[in-house]
């Protein structure tokens, strides 16, 4: 997921960097990446909120929900197998999160990926506030 154009805090931007290299490992610590940049946890979440415009977790959920359309378009893989690989742990939530940020299910989407029919594409101004909406917590 890229960022606006604004200058985004240093600090933020070595913690997305960290988020980008671990996502797909199962849960990764808020706690860790707040100490690896010298700050509290509560500050963290503050900074990155102002910085990015979502929470630290919602930041890496949308960063999976993309892993997950990218897999889903790249090539034939079951739907479970997919959510798994992108860091979703929970196959109910995963569906029903990327189904409010992209609009149709996954396998609808690997249906039109395989079937070379275009993939419906959100302008990133609705997918940010379709993520905004309140969805599972569950990563």
């Amino acid at each position: 997921m890229s960022l606006t154009s604004k200058r985004v805090d240093s600090r933020v931007e070595q913690v997305i960097t960290q988020m980008n290299e671990r996502a797909c490992q199962g849960c990764p610590d808020l706690n860790e990446f707040a100490h690896s940049v010298n700050m509290s946890l509560s500050h963290l979440r503050h900074l990155f909120k102002r910085e990015v415009g979502v929470s630290p977790n919602r930041y890496l959920k949308l960063m999976r929900l993309e892993k997950l359309r990218s897999l889903l378009m790249g090539s034939k893989i079951q739907i479970k197998q997919a959510i798994a690989a992108s860091g979703l742990s929970d196959f109910s939530h995963g569906v029903r999160d990327y189904k409010a940020l992209y609009g149709q299910t996954p396998l609808q989407t690997n249906n039109c990926a395989n079937s070379k029919i275009e993939v419906p594409v959100l302008e990133s101004r609705k997918r940010i506030s379709a993520f905004r909406r309140p969805f599972s917590t569950t990563h």
